[in-house]
């Protein structure tokens, strides 16, 4: 008994005396050259309040399973809202018995989801009972998973028990959250101490709190730390694929369905689609796997067993140090609150309008709110289609990035799926389609949920700023900032963008053609009998060959899509010798361009696989065109001019009348095309539920059906009632 004090008064004199937030725990990743940590707020929380009623938890958290609401949990789990809680400044998250073999467990999912580049990590003690405990991260749909932590703390089998893994899954889905057709994982082992050689030279996981992290730096670039450390020296233990001495990385992962029995390729990780690239859900919880053993009811009913705590959670995301508001992750919280480094906000007090003003208890909602400098009120429009709020900055501007700060507590997400517009001149229309395609204007798409700020680096000039929502729906911001400088140019937006990969204005979704600015005058054209090679060499737009469909890029940027070649236009590899072709099956890099506003009317575009500007020689006729200018001038430079916007007959270049759609998959915020149709026949999108999303009358054999308001997945398009085909949209 005297001993049992003993360890009792030194178990409570190091809880007094451990700290239980990170001041003053640096981040062990680096944020890159020239970048700081920011603290992310909205996936970050000490749990330092008496309980879940708490607007920092409620602000933060939901008591359930987020990616999939109806889903009750894996195996033998029983996710239940009662199960958590928090207690002395720690969440716990418990297993308790349940009814019909079934194990009650404890979950908490982040209201809102994260997307790379970020660092997450969590102070965890893991609870001692045959179940897993788990940090890790989901979509929506179900397709991309990254495990941070998991473990059976409590299992017998020290295998287990002294054993925690991570993993990444990609999953091959019957559309969002159905039936799994493949599990493409990647499972590593670790040990408490790494530099065991065995079972018996290591800890249980249980017995202390421990750090779980993961840099999350890119689509094909993640990797876990454990206590402040890159994990190393971990296991993989499928049969016939063992392999040791791993740090877990995505870079390391050999992606294919686990099992030694079935004959499986792994996936090309150099392929976007089979990389980490959705915007996950943050999850804490306790699990009772399918074919693992169930904790007896007396492990399950001992609450100083059946408990996982989790001391803290903290995320940051690096920020280029000129934009201030970051630290090095030990210290203050920045909140991502703070104006853009030494910035001037533009939009402070400025003349603003919206769709519409939502009228509730005498509350003022007016546009006004969103630039009073105050985040503590809103601004709210009732639910109208393509809800829009705009300020007039007075005179034209230079840019630097437009912050966009969602409400706090309720309805966050109605703040997803919204554009951001800027131009030099006055907007013609509150259409959406029509003011993206309005010449000059800036486009700056967000398909996930706003955060507090998301911020949107814009890098040119501008005097109206717009922001509206891709579908119907309530909009409502606490605050918009428009940071940058005064005095910006009297142009149409030809600011030199900064890095790569920028869409300056592009007008996304448009069919444009494109015309050399001097010597023949010549319009571009996909030359189909030279392999779909491009040159300039028309003297008017005589079809499909002259036309481009300007797409968002998904790594930044624009891709040229030919509606001739129904191929995406390419550099070869680096070779600024190559004419540019319309061979692209997806955008792929050699499909990426820079697309930078000249004025009046031009526009040059930078190859980003080359480096070098397309350019068509103006002292040759009918010039091929290639992605080898050093500078973005006179041969560099294109006159371009919207063709046919809204739809369109191919004629003779339908070699048949069947029905056919693409691109196909597309990437999301673009259209498609359906083709092989007739005048005043019926084309509807559907949903995987069987709900009719929309419906276009068509004018033409081929129409441009708008899908840009859609989120990822797999949709199907009907035409009068007859045939079907399937869409994806990435």
């Amino acid at each position: 008994m005297r001993k049992q004090l003993i360890l009792l008064i030194i178990s409570i004199f190091t809880f007094t005396i451990s700290a239980q937030d990170w001041n003053g725990l640096a981040v062990p990743a680096s944020p890159g050259s020239g970048n700081v940590w920011q603290l992310q707020e909205n996936f970050s929380d000490d749990f330092n309040y008496n309980n879940k009623n708490d607007n920092r938890f409620t602000n933060k958290w939901d008591d359930r399973y987020n990616p999939d609401r109806n889903f009750r949990g894996p195996g033998a789990t029983n996710w239940v809202t009662g199960n958590t809680q928090i207690n002395n400044g720690k969440l716990e998250i418990r297993a308790t018995p349940g009814s019909n073999g079934r194990v009650n467990c404890g979950v908490i999912s982040s209201k809102r989801k994260v997307k790379y580049p970020i660092f997450m990590e969590a102070r965890i003690k893991v609870a001692n009972v045959e179940n897993s405990s788990n940090f890790w991260m989901l979509d929506s749909g179900g397709f991309n998973e990254i495990d941070v932590l998991e473990v059976y703390g409590g299992s017998p089998d020290a295998f287990f028990s002294k054993q925690m893994s991570t993993n990444f899954h990609v999953f091959k889905r019957q559309g969002p959250n159905g039936p799994i057709i493949t599990d493409n994982t990647y499972q590593v082992f670790f040990q408490t101490n790494p530099e065991a050689n065995s079972l018996n030279q290591t800890d249980f996981w249980r017995n202390g709190y421990h750090r779980f992290g993961v840099y999350w730096k890119s689509p094909n670039d993640i990797t876990f730390y454990i206590d402040g450390v890159p994990t190393r020296n971990g296991q993989h233990y499928v049969n016939g694929r063992y392999k040791s001495q791993l740090n877990g990385s995505f870079a390391q992962a050999i992606l294919q369905v686990p099992y030694p029995n079935v004959n499986s390729s792994p996936l090309n990780k150099n392929d976007h689609a089979n990389q980490i690239t959705r915007e996950l859900f943050m999850i804490l919880d306790i699990e009772s796997h399918a074919g693992r053993p169930i904790s007896p009811n007396s492990d399950l009913s001992n609450n100083s067993k059946n408990v996982m705590r989790v001391d803290w959670v903290r995320t940051y995301r690096p920020v280029n140090n000129s934009r201030g508001g970051g630290n090095s992750g030990g210290g203050g919280n920045s909140g991502g609150g703070g104006n853009s480094g030494n910035a001037t906000n533009l939009a402070l007090g400025k003349t603003t309008s919206q769709s519409s003003t939502y009228q509730n208890n005498n509350n003022s909602y007016g546009s006004e709110k969103a630039v009073d400098g105050n985040t503590g009120n809103i601004t709210h429009t009732n639910n109208d289609n393509n809800a829009w709020w705009e300020v007039d900055l007075g005179s034209v501007q230079n840019i630097s990035n437009v912050q966009v700060f969602n409400r706090d507590g309720c309805c966050g997400n109605r703040l997803s799926r919204f554009h951001v517009l800027v131009s030099n001149n006055r907007f013609n229309t509150k259409n959406l389609s029509q003011s993206i395609s309005q010449s000059g204007v800036g486009n700056y798409f967000t398909s996930g949920q706003a955060e507090r700020p998301t911020t949107i680096n814009v890098n040119r000039s501008g005097r109206y700023v717009r922001v509206q929502l891709a579908g119907k729906n309530f909009l409502h911001m606490a605050e918009v900032r428009v940071n940058g400088s005064a005095g910006g140019s009297s142009g149409d937006g030809t600011n030199p963008p900064s890095g790569d990969g920028n869409a300056d204005g592009a007008p996304i979704g448009s069919i444009i053609s494109l015309r050399k600015t001097g010597g023949d005058r010549k319009f571009i054209s996909t030359v189909q009998e030279l392999s779909n090679d491009l040159y300039a060499n028309k003297n008017s737009v005589e079809g499909t060959r002259q036309k481009f469909r300007i797409d968002r890029h998904r790594r930044g940027g624009v891709a040229l899509y030919s509606l001739s070649a129904r191929k995406y236009v390419q550099s070869n590899n680096t070779n600024q010798n190559i004419i540019l072709r319309a061979r692209g099956n997806s955008d792929g890099n050699w499909e990426r361009f820079e697309w930078r506003n000249r004025g009046n009317g031009k526009v040059a575009l930078r190859s980003i696989q080359t480096g070098k500007w397309m350019q068509a020689a103006h002292n040759q006729n009918n010039s091929a065109v290639f992605p080898k200018g050093n500078n973005p001038n006179a041969w560099e430079t294109f006159d371009w001019r919207t063709e046919n916007n809204k739809s369109f007959d191919l004629g003779s270049t339908i070699e048949s009348q069947a029905i056919n759609i693409y691109p196909n998959p597309v990437l999301g915020g673009n259209n498609i095309f359906v083709e092989g149709i007739g005048k005043g026949d019926t084309v509807s999108v559907y949903n995987t539920y069987g709900q009719e999303l929309s419906k276009t009358i068509a004018n033409n054999s081929t129409e441009i059906i708008s899908i840009s308001s859609l989120a990822t997945g797999i949709y199907f398009i009907r035409v009068n009632d007859g045939k079907t085909l399937k869409l994806i949209i990435k």
